[in-house]
């Protein structure tokens, strides 16, 4: 069966077709014309790239994740592109893994990442200079969740407190969690719109969530995946802001049964909403898809919603070519992102100047 859960929120007025809906404040929209078209340059077409995803800036390098694996994620210059190493070794040792979701540059050293492993539940740090330097081993510092759910986007809020969505078996929104016992210390956020009969678990995969930070860490921002639904909230999960869309869509999926375990299952009307998500200290850049999965490249989406961080709209990107992730670069001024079609790449964006246009 087919489930619709919709949203029990509090709601402005109708927007429009063209529209982004915040639902505490005042309905925004936008018209096709104030769209500002972006030409990006392509970095790097290697090779090595096989179908990358997740990206992050780590100081004058570039962490590019991949999905075809083994290599699991790629080292490339900045600056303009280069490569200049690869992460691999799969298993469940040290400085192994099995996948790499994403990144976090986490709050201590310069230079320093950690690499989320969703299939082992593991963050493992690595220091990029050094690992490029062949100074540092992966493997010296590594945390391993034993919480019996998945986390979708782990970010570290201080030296000893970790804060992720995911697919938690209670209700809430944010998971927060002691790194050096690797539990869940407890959960914090609104409880997800209900629908009759759907266990938590799955109700929670189906507004599964990409997050960021504000760079102090004050704030958190929410893109779902499965719906046209941006959530603010401060460091401590009291949920601010809720901007919706122009699609408007909730998530739609069937209950199916893995392993004796109920769980979601997409179809062909499930709704491929936002696709990742970056910030700097007063905005957000949340890439929307926008389209159904029967639609070709449901996972890209060339279109960026740029808010504040009180869920204003402030502008909207129309990229060249579809991409998959998305992550800020030196001072903002840089967009990069990842993608796989007509031939992977990593692609830059200038940004230079738009603050003040857009």
């Amino acid at each position: 069966m087919s489930l619709i859960i919709g949203c029990q929120e509090n709601r402005s007025e109708s927007s429009t077709e063209q529209g982004i809906r915040t639902s505490r404040t005042a309905a925004i929209r936008y018209a096709t014309d104030d769209v500002i078209q972006l030409d990006g340059e392509r970095l790097s077409e290697s090779d090595v790239l096989g179908r990358p995803h997740a990206i992050e800036r780590v100081g004058d390098y570039l962490l590019v994740a991949d999905f075809s694996g083994n290599p699991f994620a790629h080292i490339l210059r900045a600056e303009d592109g280069t490569y200049v190493s690869s992460i691999e070794g799969r298993g469940e040792g040290p400085g192994e893994f099995q996948s790499i979701w994403s990144f976090d540059v986490g709050t201590n050293a310069a230079g320093d990442a950690w690499i989320y492993d969703m299939t082992s539940l593991r963050l493992t740090r690595i220091n990029v200079p050094d690992y490029v330097e062949g100074a540092h081993a992966l493997g010296d510092s590594l945390i391993s969740f034993d919480i019996g759910f998945t986390l979708t986007a782990p970010h570290w809020l201080g030296d000893s407190l970790v804060v992720s969505p995911g697919f938690l078996n209670e209700e809430g929104r944010l998971a927060y969690l002691a790194p050096d016992q690797g539990t869940l210390h407890h959960v914090a956020g609104p409880s997800l719109p209900e629908h009759d009969g759907v266990p938590e678990a799955v109700r929670q995969h189906a507004y599964h969530a990409y997050m960021t930070t504000s760079p102090d860490r004050s704030s958190l921002a929410l893109a779902t995946r499965y719906a046209d639904r941006v959530e603010i909230y401060d460091a401590e999960g009291d949920l601010k802001y809720i901007v919706e869309g122009p699609g408007e869509k909730k998530p739609v999926f069937e209950v199916a049964t893995y392993r004796g375990e109920p769980t979601m299952q997409t179809t062909d009307q499930t709704w491929s909403g936002y696709l990742d998500i970056a910030a700097d200290s007063s905005r957000i850049y949340a890439l929307y898809a926008g389209k159904s999965r029967n639609e070709t490249l449901s996972g890209a989406g060339s279109r960026v919603h740029v808010l504040s961080w009180t869920g204003e709209l402030v502008g909207v990107y129309e990229l060249d070519a579809p991409v998959q992730g998305i992550a800020l670069g030196d001072r903002s001024r840089t967009l990069y992102a990842t993608q796989i079609a007509p031939r992977p790449a990593i692609v830059q964006y200038d940004l230079a100047g738009l603050d003040e246009t857009s």
